[in-house]
C-alpha cells in the first residue's frame, strides 16, 4: 500500500461565521513515506485514517502533543507509533508528515 499521492488537499468549512472554505494540504516527506511502507498493513490503515482527520487541525480531537524544542512542530499518537508533524502556516495550510516511527526511546532523537 503505497502513496500515490504525495499530498493530498481538503477543503473543510471553517466554524466562522462567514462560512469560508480553509483548504489544508497534506504532503508526506520522503523519509516519512519510507518509514510508513516499513509498517505492517493494518497499522498503515489507522495511521492514515488519523492523518486524514489533521485536516480539521487544531479543532480535531486526536492525542496531539506540542513538541518542546519545535515551534510548529507536533507529534500525534496512533497506538504504539507517532506521527511527527509540522504546521506550515499559509494560503493553503500545508502540515508535512516530517516521520513515522514505533515508540522507543529513541524515537524523538
Amino acid at each position: 500500500m503505497n502513496i500515490d499521492k504525495k499530498s493530498y488537499i481538503f477543503a473543510r468549512r471553517c466554524s466562522s461565521r462567514t462560512g469560508k472554505v480553509r483548504r489544508m494540504e497534506i504532503v508526506w516527506s520522503r523519509r516519512a513515506e519510507k518509514q510508513l511502507d516499513s509498517i505492517d498493513v493494518r497499522y498503515r490503515r489507522k495511521i492514515f485514517e488519523k492523518v486524514d482527520q489533521l485536516t480539521g487541525f487544531p479543532t480535531v480531537n486526536l492525542d496531539i502533543k506540542k513538541m518542546k524544542d519545535g515551534d510548529n512542530e507536533y507529534r500525534m499518537r496512533v497506538g504504539d507509533y507517532r506521527v511527527l508533524f509540522e504546521v506550515i502556516d499559509g494560503v493553503p495550510t500545508v502540515i508535512k508528515i516530517l516521520m513515522v516511527k514505533r515508540r522507543a526511546t529513541n524515537t524523538y532523537s
